[in-house]
Formats: structure tokens, sequence, C-alpha cells
């Protein structure tokens, strides 16, 4: 989907900067610095809605629901036809037969629809159907939900070059590879500091909920979706260049980047695509605990 710069376009590169270097700061999972410069640059531009939507999508990451529903609210009231939003703001509330905001959702809507059969990007209309489904939903009609949803779905399936051959190919890959010989003249000393714990699985299949309850014990941190291991191993080529020196070189910098607290004994890392990294993580971290969370396919 776009943001709404996309379709305003902000000559202010400062901003731009500030926002490229708030997503690095949020990657590294120091959402709360990202927030604070994202902060300093809207009293800078107050009218620039990118840096709005920017904080709203790091407000919700923190949690504060409320707050980042608040910064949709002045992006859309600076940029009223970005659907990216919408998609988003749609997911910080529960809407009502009588909100205002679904009549200009559903004439954005109708604008995008107009522009996609001139040949313009879908993307757009994709997320304001999503977000009429949750509207729709809310509302307590279903039947009217489904059907943005299942609009959404067959135009996002449109855009998608996914095949099942390919992540079959790489599960026989990585069969292939791990094995215990490989293994054995490869695997890292345990780790005596702030430990792993992997969450893995399907989108939508509880890791939130199950990183929660780990979390509630205070020898346990959760640090959420870590998009540090795939940042230092997916672009390798082969696994066979990773002789011990690299490995340890990796753990240095895993561990640098997600900023455990040493005060607590484990921290949480709950990627769900982690799963096709766990030869790798045994390589790391022969210690590490790794939690498969499961869900009925039709749930998920």
């Amino acid at each position: 989907m776009k943001d709404p710069q996309d379709r305003q376009p902000v000559t202010r590169a400062k901003a731009s900067a500030s926002i490229a270097e708030a997503r690095r700061l949020a990657n590294d999972n120091r959402v709360d610095e990202a927030s604070e410069l994202i902060e300093a640059a809207i009293r800078l531009e107050p009218r620039n809605p990118m840096l709005h939507y920017q904080l709203g999508i790091l407000r919700r990451d923190l949690g504060d629901i409320a707050r980042a529903r608040r910064c949709f609210e002045k992006t859309l009231k600076l940029a009223p036809d970005a659907a990216g939003v919408y998609y988003n703001y749609a997911r910080t509330k529960t809407f009502r037969h009588s909100d205002p905001v679904i009549a200009r959702m559903r004439r954005c809507l109708r604008r995008l629809k107009s522009a996609a059969a001139d040949g313009g990007d879908p993307r757009e209309e994709i997320a304001l159907q999503f977000a009429l489904g949750k509207v729709y939903e809310d509302c307590g009609q279903y039947d009217r939900a489904f059907g943005y949803w299942q609009r959404a779905n067959t135009l996002q399936r449109k855009q998608l070059t996914y095949r099942i051959s390919d992540s079959l190919q790489r599960m026989a890959v990585n069969k292939r590879t791990f094995t215990a010989e490989f293994m054995a003249g490869r695997t890292l000393d345990k780790f005596d500091g702030c430990r792993p714990i992997f969450l893995v699985g399907m989108p939508r299949s509880g890791s939130t909920l199950s990183e929660q309850i780990l979390a509630s014990h205070d020898r346990v941190q959760g640090l959420g979706e870590l998009t540090v291991l795939p940042s230092l191993v997916d672009d390798l080529g082969s696994w066979n260049v990773l002789d011990k020196s690299r490995l340890l070189e990796i753990r240095e910098q895993y561990l640098k980047s997600v900023r455990a607290d040493n005060s607590t004994d484990f921290f949480t890392d709950k990627l769900p695509g982690n799963f096709w990294r766990i030869g790798v993580i045994k390589l790391l971290f022969p210690d590490a605990r790794i939690i498969d969370v499961r869900r009925h396919p039709i749930d998920t």
C-alpha cells in the first residue's frame, strides 16, 4: 500500500531523512528513540502528513493505540485520500454505523476503483477494501464485510508471485544442509548472557499471546518481531560459508542489534518466519528455546 507521501509529494528532504532514520531505529527495536525523532520533526513541519502517519505507526507498535489513532486522524485531515492510512486507522478503533468517516472511505474507494480501471496502482484500493471489511465487521454487517475482504484478497492475489514449489524447494535445501555432520563441526559454544527464546510459526497463529505470557515472567523480556536475524543471514548465498568464526561474528552482531537487557535471563524474538532459520539458530545458540506456535489452519 502507498504512504500518504506518495499521493502528496513532500519536497522537504529533512522530513524524509527523519522518517528513514526513525524506521531504522524501529527495526533495531529502538521505538522510543524513533518516536522522539519524529516528534521533533513534527514540531518543525506540523503539516507534513507523512510525519504524523509515521508517528502513528510507531505509537501503534508501542501499544499506545489511542495516540496512534489520533496521529492517523491528523494524517487523514491533511491527506484525506490516503488509503493506506485508512487501513491502519481502521485497526485502532471500533466503528459504528453513524461514523462519518465511513462515507469518506467509500468515496475514496470509488475514486480508487476509477483510477485502477484506467491502469492505476491497485494497492491503495486493496488497503481500503480491507479497511472497509473491518468497518462493517464492527457494525455487525458480516456478509458485507466478507464481500470487501473477498474483493481485497482477490486483488491482492493478483499482485503476488508466490509459488508453493519455491517454498518446498527452500525446505528441501534446509533439510539437505543442516545435517548432523554439518552441525557437528560448526555449532558454537553455549552463550552465557541474556539468551533468546524464538517463537516461530505462521502469522496469526498466537505468537503475540505466547510472547505476552512469557514476558509476564520477571526473567523474560519481550522484544517483539525482530528483523535482525534475517538481515544477517538471508543474503549469505550459501550456508557453507558458515564456519565458526563467521558464526561468532553473526552472533555478536545479532546480540548487539537486539539490545537485550542483560539484567534478565531471557528475551523473546517472535518473528514468525524464523522457522526457515532454525538450522542457523541452533548453530548460533545451541541451547536456545524454540517454540513452534500452531493453530488450526482455518483460524490462522
